[in-house]
């Protein structure tokens, strides 16, 4: 600092602990003319094997052991966050923890009751059991390592899951990329179409009150009746002669 200003400064410490730090009190900025940077613990094996940041122009991805992180350039992808393996290339993957979806009413516009019945949109759904693409090469490189004495390997011998499928279902359910399932939109359906399956059974039960009660009054009403005849029979008895 001079003449308190402050100047910029870069400097590098080789520190006799093996340590390494290049410090500034600025940002970084890393070039590589091909888009690769490689991070790789100690001297051995390969590059490729390491810890890699890639930017193709297209795809910027961050390569782990046996994952790939990648976000796209491409057109319905630039909001998505795809996790791909690093051997099938297949985009699959899970993240264990909660997802947040924002909800509050400042985020949103154009708020009002749905138009349509969400029981019939669930009804109308089909869910297809099926396996990934992955799963069935794995399956096929199984089917191809196998000793020729072992058993058949079928489709039992890798995971099946159920769902829908994006061209078959109502646009309600569909991303807006066209690609996926929306899922708050689908859980929000089925809790509609459960509240309505609700207001249903109310009405019923209503409806069953009524008539247990309606019946409780005919009952009484036959007894009363029964009753009024056998008198009626007993007055007319004729007397003996």
């Amino acid at each position: 600092m001079e003449n308190n200003e402050i100047k910029k400064s870069v400097y590098w410490e080789l520190q006799r602990n093996g340590l390494s730090v290049l410090n500034a009190n600025d940002y970084h900025v890393f070039y590589a003319g091909n888009g690769n940077w490689y991070f790789r613990r100690g001297k051995a094996g390969l590059y490729q094997t390491s810890l890699v940041l890639e930017d193709n122009g297209t795809d910027a991805d961050l390569r782990l052991p046996n994952i790939t992180l990648r976000n796209s350039r491409t057109a319905g992808y630039t909001g998505l966050i795809q996790l791909k393996s690093s051997v099938t290339q297949n985009g699959w993957g899970a993240i264990q923890g909660n997802f947040m979806t924002p909800s509050l009413r400042e985020y949103k516009s154009n708020i009002r009751d749905i138009s349509f019945s969400a029981l019939e949109k669930i009804r109308n759904l089909k869910i297809r059991q099926f396996n990934y693409k992955n799963a069935v090469n794995e399956l096929y490189r199984m089917r191809e390592e196998k000793a020729h004495d072992d058993p058949p390997l079928t489709t039992e011998a890798i995971k099946t899951y159920y769902g829908l499928i994006v061209d078959e279902s109502d646009e309600a359910f569909v991303d807006e990329s066209g690609k996926g399932i929306h899922l708050y939109s689908y859980a929000s359906i089925a809790i509609k179409a459960l509240q309505e399956v609700d207001a249903t059974v109310q009405e019923q039960e209503v409806e069953i009150a009524n008539l247990k009660s309606q019946i409780a009054s005919q009952e009484d009403r036959i007894a009363r009746l029964e009753e009024l005849l056998l008198q009626q029979l007993f007055d007319k008895k004729p007397e003996q002669p």
